[in-house]
């Protein structure tokens, strides 16, 4: 009975899977179709990985997407079919390590569909719906007109993961295949944009100084060879290529600069933008605390916003406001981090409530989605 109860279980497991990766394709072909025909991102990295194939290099320090597209296109694709095809894989991806995180406390086909909502939640956006104000000014988890934020995605939620397993207990043998995997995701992370290893570095690095502070057991091996050390490495290299070779641009501290410049209402924005996972760390507090991905979400959160509401370059680059991202991105892995934590919570009128507004930002992230398919009238809800 048992081995029939197990064979049942996998048997759910792949029709769930295969259904979220089905429903990731349907979702994301008309999607990444219309942006990459619009005057978004993806034109700009378009022209980056056509100067690449031109010339053969590239001046651009996280050039990832590049290269794939650049390895797609020698395949026989187009240009912009490499694109589309490359940022539909991050997607699957991404949709699949939703899976592995959502499949430990739920059944198969709550875990697909909670992935699948984690893929597109938005901010509480429904509030400015009216004026159709769903982008600018919210720290939004689910961007999909940069393809470097969409590549970058499923690696962050995988360092999650990695970086929270440095709290394990009885940690005794070295675990080098962690290591190995961590500092795979970490270059893999950088070199698709940066903009999440700047905040998870300095918030896994917080909580690693306090554990060594209150004498606790971490894992300084994942930690400093898994991850340190092969992001300074090359988020140093990319400073210097950036920053350092007579450029226009550097980076200063601008308190609300660059954000104000973009929006308006920034500060209900925010809140807006945060609501669901302050509630349900308020709510379920005390399992909170323990969750270890949790609390590396929220140490990498801090700085992301940080990030995002205080610094700004200089020059050119000061409207393209680059540091958003790391806001963007340290708040996705924060929603996917509450999820667990809130399903294990016993019934109560509380937990309904975080349901209830957890389902209102999937709302509001689908309404974003769509509002992108619209060609050439996306802007409109931007």
């Amino acid at each position: 009975m048992n081995f029939m109860s197990v064979g049942n279980n996998e048997n759910r497991q792949r029709k769930a899977i295969a259904v979220l990766v089905a429903i990731t394709v349907l979702l994301s072909i008309p999607l990444f179709q219309s942006l990459s025909q619009q005057y978004t991102d993806f034109g700009a990295h378009l022209r980056f990985a056509a100067s690449l194939l031109r010339t053969g290099s590239t001046s651009l320090p996280h050039f990832l997407f590049q290269f794939g597209v650049a390895l797609l296109y020698s395949l026989g694709f187009s240009l912009t079919g490499s694109a589309i095809l490359l940022s539909v894989i991050a997607m699957v991806a991404t949709a699949l390590v939703l899976y592995l995180i959502m499949r430990d406390v739920a059944e198969p086909w709550v875990a697909a569909s909670l992935s699948l909502a984690l893929l597109v939640v938005g901010p509480l956006s429904l509030v400015t719906l009216p004026e159709r104000e769903l982008y600018l000014g919210y720290i939004t988890p689910g961007v999909f007109h940069s393809p470097t934020y969409v590549l970058l995605r499923p690696a962050a939620l995988g360092l999650l993961i990695l970086g929270s397993r440095a709290f394990d207990k009885n940690v005794g043998a070295p675990r080098w295949g962690l290591v190995a995997t961590a500092a795979g995701l970490s270059v893999f992370s950088c070199l698709s944009k940066p903009s999440f290893q700047i905040c998870f570095l300095p918030g896994l690095g917080l909580l690693t100084g306090l554990a060594l502070l209150r004498k606790r057991e971490v894992d300084l091996r994942l930690c400093v060879l898994g991850i340190a050390l092969p992001s300074v490495l090359v988020l140093s290299w990319q400073f210097f290529v950036g920053f350092s070779q007579g450029g226009t641009s550097g980076i200063f501290f601008g308190p609300f600069q660059v954000i104000d410049f973009l929006a308006d209402r920034v500060f209900l924005k925010f809140l807006l933008s945060i609501f669901f996972p302050v509630l349900v760390t308020a709510v379920c507090f005390r399992d909170a605390r323990r969750d270890s991905r949790l609390v590396v979400a929220w140490s990498t959160a801090l700085f992301g916003l940080f990030y995002a509401y205080f610094l700004a370059e200089s020059g050119a680059r000061f409207p393209h406001g680059n540091f958003l991202w790391s806001g963007y991105i340290a708040v996705f892995v924060l929603y996917v981090a509450c999820v667990p934590v809130l399903i294990r919570q016993p019934k109560s009128a509380a937990k309904k409530i975080c349901w209830g507004v957890f389902g209102l930002q999937v709302l509001s992230g689908t309404i974003f989605v769509f509002g992108q398919m619209q060609g050439n009238r996306y802007g409109e809800w931007w």
